[in-house]
C-alpha cells in the first residue's frame, strides 16, 4: 500500500458519512450528533435560504420549544407524519378564547370591511340580514339617530315583537246606537230599557240592538256615553247599568230638556256589559225623543 494513511482518512470519512446520514446531511456546521445518544447535542437548527428539511416517513419531529425568527424560504416537509406540538401551541381546533382577551375597537381594527352581508358593523352603516336569518335583541335594540331614525321592513318582511307597540293595541271596539222611534215611558219610576235599535257604527260587533247590550271582547278602560231628551213636563233619569246590578244615574229636572250618563268603565273583555235605561216619575206616557240628534247610546275603548 503506497498510502496507508490517505487511506485510512478515506475510510474513515465513507463510515462516518454511512454511520451517521444525520450528520453527513447536516444543514449547518451548527448542527452535531452525541455519539452516545445518537442526539442532536443542541435545540437550534439553522437551514440556510431555500434549504429543505424533511422527516422521512415513521419517523418524528417534536417541538418542546418555540419556533423563531422570519424564514425568507423554503419548505418543512411534513408528509406521512406527526408533528407533535406544546400544550400552548395555538392549532385550527383552538377557539379564540385560547388568545388574549382582545377590546372591541381591537377587534375592529382587523376587520377589513365593517358593513354589508356577513360582517361586523362598529360605526354607522347597514346590516344585512340574509334570507332564513333572524336578527335577536335579547335587551333593547337602540335607534341612537337624532334626526328620526327609521326601521324599515322590507317588502314581505315582519316585525314581530310582543315588546313592540303595534297598531291593534291602541285601538279597541267602539260604537254609537239611536232609537229609530221614541221611547214611551211608563212612569211611577219604573226602569225601561232605551234598546237603541239602529247603529251609526260599530267597529268590533260588540253591540247588540235586539236586547241593548254593549258586550266588548277586549279587556280595559272604555267611556260609556247615554244622552236621553224628554218630551214632556216631568224630569227624566238616565241610568247605565252594568252586568245588570251595578247602576250609574243622572237627573234632570221638571221641564227640562236632556239627561245624560257620562262614565269610564273597566271590562274583562270577555262577560262584561252595559246596558241603558231610562225613568221618570209621575203617571208617565212622556217619550224619550228617538232619532240621531237627541238621544244616544255610545262608548268607545280608551286604555288596557
Amino acid at each position: 500500500m503506497k498510502n496507508p494513511i490517505r487511506f485510512l482518512l478515506t475510510a474513515a470519512c465513507l463510515c462516518l458519512a454511512q454511520c451517521s446520514p444525520i450528520l453527513a446531511q447536516a444543514p449547518s456546521k451548527s448542527v452535531t450528533i452525541d455519539p452516545s445518544t445518537n442526539r442532536l447535542q443542541q435545540t437550534t437548527i439553522k437551514l440556510p435560504s431555500g434549504a429543505t428539511m424533511t422527516v422521512e416517513s415513521g419517523g418524528t419531529l417534536t417541538l418542546s420549544g418555540a419556533l423563531s425568527g422570519t424564514p425568507t424560504g423554503g419548505t418543512l416537509n411534513l408528509s406521512n407524519l406527526t408533528l407533535t406540538l406544546p400544550s400552548s401551541f395555538p392549532t385550527s381546533a383552538s377557539k379564540l378564547s385560547f388568545f388574549a382577551s382582545t377590546t372591541s375597537s381591537e377587534l375592529a381594527g382587523v376587520i377589513s370591511d365593517e358593513n354589508g352581508s356577513g360582517k361586523l358593523l362598529f360605526a354607522a352603516g347597514t346590516i344585512s340580514i340574509s334570507s332564513g336569518k333572524t336578527l335577536t335583541a335579547s335587551n333593547t335594540l337602540t335607534l341612537a339617530g337624532t334626526d328620526g331614525s327609521t326601521l324599515n321592513v322590507g317588502a314581505g318582511g315582519t316585525l314581530g315583537s310582543a315588546a313592540f307597540v303595534t297598531t291593534s293595541s291602541l285601538y279597541g271596539p267602539a260604537f254609537r246606537a239611536t232609537r229609530s222611534t221614541d221611547l214611551t215611558l211608563t212612569g211611577g219610576f219604573t226602569l225601561d230599557p232605551f234598546l237603541a235599535n239602529t247603529k251609526a257604527f260599530d267597529t268590533d260587533s260588540a253591540y247588540n240592538t235586539s236586547d241593548g247590550k254593549f258586550t266588548p271582547q277586549k279587556a280595559g278602560y272604555y267611556r260609556v256615553h247615554l244622552v236621553g231628551r224628554i218630551n214632556g213636563t216631568n224630569g227624566l233619569e238616565a241610568f247605565v247599568r252594568m252586568n245588570g246590578s251595578t247602576y250609574f244615574s243622572a237627573r234632570v229636572g221638571d221641564n227640562a230638556g236632556s239627561a245624560s250618563v257620562n262614565i269610564v268603565l273597566q271590562f274583562n273583555g270577555s262577560t262584561d256589559y252595559v246596558e241603558a235605561l231610562f225613568t221618570q216619575g209621575g203617571a208617565g206616557g212622556e217619550t224619550v225623543i228617538g232619532g240621531t240628534q237627541y238621544s244616544w247610546f255610545e262608548a268607545e275603548y280608551v286604555r288596557p
